[in-house]
């Protein structure tokens, strides 16, 4: 089972705090927070594929990563996001930046340790504050042995200690099938029931439905119903309809669903409730892929009088090892890199050129660029401008074969996109990397 259906309730959790600083309007804010507990109670009843919509990750190279990101609020602030990844290409840390009239700041950190099977152990979540990392969260797992997570305890830091916050409890059928997640939350030095959810499946891999329940009067009461629908037998998820218990029947709450465009290589997903007995729209987002089935980008609008306009909302992206993130913004741009190059070069053979992806990207004031030449070469690495004016010549020499390194630095350039360009024997390699100060 991917640990991204557990971390996106934890992304989820802290965006959509944040974005209700940021967005004034009800109905946005309101969704967010459905959303929000949806995940809550029930993290891993979406599906594998809800960030995939219909495209399948055609990477051969299973060693591609998310490098970094890059997210655009509407009301001007940038935040870019950092990976670093052990030896089994498992994320370690997640570093975020804001920026400001000075520049890029921190704003959060997330350390990642991992069991001997490269199960996601335990998880904590800190926030920079006066010159200071503080902790505030803490997720720990524990797995049964086909790999599955049975618990999940959440703690949050005070004074100075770890305090129980929330634990998550799973079952399976015997095929593996997630059945059942109970939510409790720690009260009077005791863990009290909290929500329930059910999953129910129409076949053997694809899960029909989930109905959530909230214990009240020592008694557990149907609270909300969700319907999955696909796009194909076995393939992958394509909407899914939310439905609330008025006390005497269900009635529609909450609409989301994906539609693929593949002459552009996009996909829209669109938000909606229901409201006046009709669905009106709240927000969507247009994703772009790359070449490997990999969202590079995407742009949200939230809907006002009538018509669709820049805006906030939730941006979902997902890493290829499956762990994903759910991003508040306007726009969001992300960025990959063979990780398994910058971890460990031994690993590699030098039978071919390359010329990897700057780390960071994007960048300030400095940035590292790797590449490999499989012979005894003259090379040369010149960096251009979005005109093609060259700017700066970094190396210009002959080199050995193998894998080598050299730091750029743009402190004497302005914010913008650049390139930088690799020229060894008959080969030849352009890529692009920004500059944000």
């Amino acid at each position: 089972m991917k640990e991204s259906k557990f971390y996106l309730y934890f992304l989820i959790l802290i965006f959509s705090i944040q974005i209700s600083a940021q967005n004034n309007d009800h109905q946005i804010n309101t969704q967010l927070k459905l959303i929000n507990n949806d995940f809550l109670d029930n993290p891993s009843f979406m599906q594998d594929d809800l960030l995939q919509f219909t495209k399948q990750n055609k990477s051969a190279d299973s060693t591609i990563r998310m490098d970094s990101i890059l997210t655009f609020s509407d009301n001007g602030a940038i935040e870019k996001h950092l990976f670093q990844y052990n030896q089994n290409l498992k994320i370690i840390e997640w570093l975020s930046f804001r920026n400001d009239s000075a520049g890029f700041y921190k704003l959060t950190k997330t350390l990642r340790s991992y069991d001997e099977n490269n199960n996601l152990e335990t998880q904590f979540y800190s926030v920079w504050f006066e010159e200071d990392w503080v902790s505030l969260s803490q997720f720990s797992f524990i797995y049964d042995t086909r790999g599955n997570p049975i618990q999940l305890i959440i703690k949050t830091h005070s004074n100075n200690a770890w305090v129980n916050s929330q634990r998550i409890t799973y079952l399976y059928d015997t095929l593996g099938n997630h059945t059942s997640s109970l939510n409790e939350t720690w009260i009077n030095e005791d863990w009290q029931n909290n929500f329930l959810s059910i999953g129910y499946y129409s076949d053997l891999s694809n899960i029909d439905s989930t109905l959530r329940q909230i214990w009240e009067d020592d008694q557990w009461k149907d609270y909300r119903k969700t319907i999955y629908t696909y796009d194909g037998p076995n393939i992958l998820f394509d909407s899914y309809i939310s439905f609330e218990w008025n006390g005497t029947s269900w009635i529609n709450s909450y609409r989301r669903y994906s539609i693929e465009y593949p002459i552009s290589d996009e996909a829209e997903v669109i938000n909606q409730i229901w409201s006046d007995e009709n669905w009106l729209n709240i927000a969507k987002a247009i994703y772009s892929f790359n070449e490997f089935g990999l969202i590079d980008e995407a742009e949200n609008y939230v809907w006002d009088n009538e018509n669709w306009i820049n805006g906030n909302y939730l941006i979902f992206v997902e890493n290829p090892d499956g762990f994903s993130a759910g991003l508040v913004s306007n726009k969001v741009e992300v960025y990959y890199s063979n990780v398994a190059t910058s971890i460990n070069e031994n690993n590699f053979g030098l039978d071919n050129y390359s010329l990897n992806q700057n780390y960071p990207n994007p960048f300030n004031p400095s940035t590292t660029i790797q590449y490999t030449i499989p012979n005894y070469e003259f090379v040369t690495i010149k960096i251009y401008d979005l005109l093609g004016k060259e700017i700066e010549t970094l190396i210009s020499e002959d080199k050995p074969q193998g894998v080598h390194e050299v730091t750029f630095d743009g402190s004497n350039l302005a914010s913008g996109t650049y390139f930088y360009q690799l020229k060894a024997g008959s080969f030849m390699e352009t890529k692009k990397f920004i500059l944000i100060k």
